[in-house]
């Protein structure tokens, strides 16, 4: 039991101190400068974004870059066109981050956006496009909106299930060629015969103080080379496997997350989901 428990922490420890070094390399390679400076232009303060407070929890940030490229941000995202782009576009706002502009009017040019926005037309193509609708409608113009938008994302959701079923077997497929593949090596590698390379040779004895004969046995070199390139041709198949397997458990939970959206669609709006030919 007390060992069962060592090895749990020591595994915990492990992935601990792995998942600190993944951090910490994907923290240096960030352009805060670029990142901050999205951030802003997403209305969002810095203090909000994660991967900035986990960062700044391991001590690897550029707080100068990131200070210059969030008021850059800020300053781009602050404008009044801004307002009105992000409403045509359908993204929600932050109109507390704009203290220097006047509320009533970025109000009213996000409300000229949203006005090109929020129609039938618009509701289709961006539901077909895949893009999730963020609750920025009023109630009067959802009721145009809305039911072309689910419309837009029946489809789009059947499109992708379909392309994802697709994926899905041809990986299952791939995996299982690997799979077959790395046996075969496997049973080659432990059938090897034992075959040894002899001679005899000559060992100093300190008993007796002089050189002895000695059968010094080890195995044949070809059995050995033959060994050494299988394991060779292993190695990168058992990789593929490796990706092709999380690739798998990746595309089953984005199918399995189509299907349970699939199915908050009413009814009326969801598009027939055809399986594909076997």
């Amino acid at each position: 039991m007390v060992r069962r428990l060592l090895f749990f922490l020591f595994l915990l420890l492990a992935f601990s101190a792995c998942s600190s070094w993944n951090l910490k390399e994907k923290c240096d390679q960030t352009n805060w400068f670029e990142y901050s400076r999205d951030v802003a232009m997403s209305g969002r303060y810095l203090e909000e974004d994660r991967l900035i407070k986990d960062c700044k929890g391991v001590d690897h940030i550029s707080s100068q870059q990131m200070d210059i490229g969030f008021k850059s941000g800020r300053e781009r995202y602050c404008t009044f066109e801004s307002f009105l782009r992000n409403g045509e576009s359908g993204e929600p706002v932050n109109f507390k981050m704009c203290d220097g502009l006047t509320l009533y009017q970025m109000q009213e040019r996000y409300a000229q956006g949203l006005k090109s926005f929020c129609t039938a037309e618009t509701g289709y193509v961006y539901g077909a496009s895949g893009k999730f609708y963020k609750n920025v409608c009023l109630k009067k113009d959802e009721e145009k909106f809305l039911p072309k938008y689910f419309s837009g994302r029946s489809e789009f959701l059947k499109k992708a299930l379909l392309q994802m079923q697709v994926e899905l077997q041809s990986l299952t497929s791939m995996q299982s060629t690997l799979q077959s593949q790395i046996s075969q090596i496997s049973h080659e590698v432990t059938s090897l015969p034992a075959a040894q390379d002899c001679q005899t040779i000559n060992v100093y004895n300190e008993a007796t103080k002089s050189n002895v004969p000695q059968v010094v046995c080890k195995e044949a070199y070809y059995i050995q080379n033959r060994r050494n390139n299988l394991y060779s041709q292993l190695d990168p198949l058992r990789n593929q496997s490796s990706e092709a397997g999380a690739r798998i458990l990746r595309l089953e939970g984005q199918i399995e997350e189509a299907r349970r959206e699939q199915t908050k669609i009413p009814v009326v709006y969801q598009a027939e989901v055809i399986p594909p030919k076997t």
